[in-house]
C-alpha cells in the first residue's frame, strides 16, 4: 500500500465558502494524482464532535492554506484555536503556512500575517479579477503547493 499523502489543511470564513470550494477542486486534480489530500471542515461526518476533528486535521497537515479575507482575519474561531496551533507548528516543526488572498482586507497590518509570502502575486485578492485570472491563479497555487509538499 502506497504511503498517505501530505495532508493540506484548508482554513477559511464560511463567508468564504465559495473560494474554498474552488481552490479545493483545483487541489483535488493533485489529489488525485496522489500528491496531496485536502482537509476542510466539511469532511467532519454528521454526529461528529467538530472541534477535536478541526484538531486532529491541524496536527495531522503538513501544509496549511489561509484563505484571507476580512471575515476570515475577524473570526474568533480562526484567531484563537487555528492561527496559533498552525504558527507553532511552522516554527516547531516547519510546516509551510500558505495565506491566499481571496477579497480585499487590511492583511499587510496584521502583524503575523504580514510577514509571510502570500499568493495570489504581491498579495493582490483573488476576487478582482477576470474568472479567467482566477482560475489561473487558483492553478498557480495548485501547482506551487503541489511542487512544495513533493
Amino acid at each position: 500500500m502506497p504511503p498517505a499523502a501530505p495532508q493540506v489543511f484548508i482554513s477559511y470564513s464560511h463567508k468564504d465558502e465559495e473560494w474554498k470550494d474552488r481552490l479545493d477542486t483545483q487541489l483535488q486534480v493533485l489529489g488525485h494524482q496522489g500528491i496531496l489530500d485536502t482537509w476542510n471542515d466539511r469532511r467532519i461526518e454528521f454526529g461528529s464532535d467538530w472541534e477535536p476533528e478541526i484538531e486532529a486535521a491541524m496536527q495531522r497537515a503538513k501544509a496549511a492554506v489561509l484563505l484571507i479575507s476580512a471575515d476570515s482575519l475577524t473570526s474568533k474561531f480562526i484567531l484563537s484555536k487555528e492561527v496559533p496551533v498552525l504558527l507553532e507548528r511552522r516554527e516547531k516543526e516547519g510546516v509551510k503556512i500558505l495565506p491566499v488572498i481571496v477579497r480585499p482586507c487590511p492583511w499587510q497590518m496584521v502583524p503575523w500575517l504580514a510577514k509571510l509570502q502570500c499568493r495570489p502575486k504581491d498579495g493582490h485578492p483573488l476576487s478582482g479579477g477576470t474568472d479567467h485570472q482566477i482560475e489561473a491563479d487558483l492553478d498557480a497555487i495548485a501547482r506551487e503547493i503541489g511542487a512544495l509538499l513533493k
